[in-house]
């Protein structure tokens, strides 16, 4: 087996994690499409502002179902924007994603 290795752009914290990366780059600018979805046979962009918006809307309903921090919550689908959008608001709600 061969290793490579590249040297960080950055330094991270330990406690970063793609949760944080997100918000981060909501308080960057929120206008920037981070996805294209096909809705209606045509396509469009879905920016950071509204993604987040999806997100943190289905974490609060995850909280509201009575999930807990560190609850596993399984998700079987194609890998799919809905996907990324559960497995964010899992992240965000405190959950613990489970692919099948």
């Amino acid at each position: 087996m061969r290793e490579a290795a590249t040297e960080l752009y950055t330094d991270l914290p330990e406690d970063y994690n793609t949760s944080q990366l997100l918000v981060d780059r909501l308080a960057r600018g929120g206008g920037a499409p981070v996805y294209r979805v096909k809705r209606a046979g045509a396509w469009h962009d879905v920016s950071t502002a509204e993604f987040v918006d999806t997100v943190r809307g289905l974490a609060k309903t995850l909280m509201s179902s009575g999930l807990m921090p560190g609850d596993p919550v399984a998700i079987m689908s194609r890998t799919r924007y809905e996907w990324a959008v559960a497995e964010q608001a899992i992240w965000f709600a405190g959950g613990v994603s489970v692919p099948i």
